[in-house]
């Protein structure tokens, strides 16, 4: 290894470090506690020095937000049924992005809560071509919902709205796993965080099956619309059957009372 090769490493290296450094003081201090001083303090450089690096703190939280929305994107894509070219049924896609989505989240919450949590002016960096399923995340959701639209599923209904809906539901789940993560002591008897996203995602699947056939067929029709509903939930389960997700952390798999609220649709 050449000396320009091996100075290039060692800046890298030390941008990693001062970027853990900003994500660390972030979720402990918020924003307004982050300052250049306190990063310098915690990577024991100085002020100047890593002024050299990095202008100011707002281009250390782009710089921050950058890398950690490629590594979900990519977390995202890892599962083979999670790609757009796989011969994955829809549903069976989309239930793997989810559950990859919970499994970043809770691999990586201080990542999570600057992503998603933090009020911070995020830009994703020119690393992330926006609209390319491999580098952005919310382009592979949304192209996934569509490839689910086109077969036939929430017919009617907005890519975007769908899209941002799933989106929302996982959110809620895993925003308030990672606020109490830290908490000894829980007042709430909270279901297993497995149960919790299973249920939400299952839950939310349906519903929006549902509310499509719903919309799709007016205020009358309850009987075409009690068969759609059936159809739907028979369909998504089949597909299911057809191809199984992975095991993960946490797993694809319908919960009871996902499956007794189909029933019962």
């Amino acid at each position: 290894m050449g000396s320009s090769e091996r100075r290039e490493r060692e800046r890298q290296a030390l941008q990693t470090q001062i970027l853990d450094a900003t994500r660390a003081i972030l979720s402990e201090r918020g924003y307004d506690g982050l300052t250049m001083r306190a990063v310098a303090d915690r990577v024991e450089y100085s002020v100047a020095a890593l002024y050299k690096h990095f202008a100011d703190r707002e281009e250390l939280v782009r710089a921050l937000c950058a890398r950690d929305f490629y590594a979900f994107a990519q977390m995202l894509n890892a599962r083979p049924e999670a790609k757009l070219a796989a011969q994955a049924a829809p549903i069976d896609r989309l239930r793997a992005i989810g559950l990859s989505y919970a499994e970043f989240a809770i691999q990586h919450p201080e990542q999570y809560r600057v992503m998603f949590m933090a009020p911070v002016n995020v830009d994703k960096g020119a690393d992330i071509q926006f609209g390319d399923p491999e580098s952005d995340a919310y382009a592979l959701v949304a192209q996934a919902v569509q490839l689910a639209l086109d077969a036939g599923h929430f017919p009617g209904l907005d890519k975007d709205l769908v899209a941002q809906t799933l989106w929302a539901a996982l959110h809620g789940v895993l925003s308030i796993e990672i606020a109490h993560l830290c908490v000894p002591k829980k007042h709430i008897p909270f279901a297993s965080l497995q149960s919790r996203v299973e249920t939400a995602l299952e839950s939310i699947l349906l519903g929006i099956e549902a509310l499509a056939a719903q919309r799709a067929t007016g205020k009358n029709g309850k009987r075409v619309l009690s068969a759609a509903k059936s159809l739907a939930a028979k369909k998504m389960h089949q597909e299911s059957k057809a191809n199984q997700v992975a095991a993960a952390p946490v797993r694809a798999r319908a919960t009871p009372a996902a499956r007794r609220a189909s029933k019962r649709a």
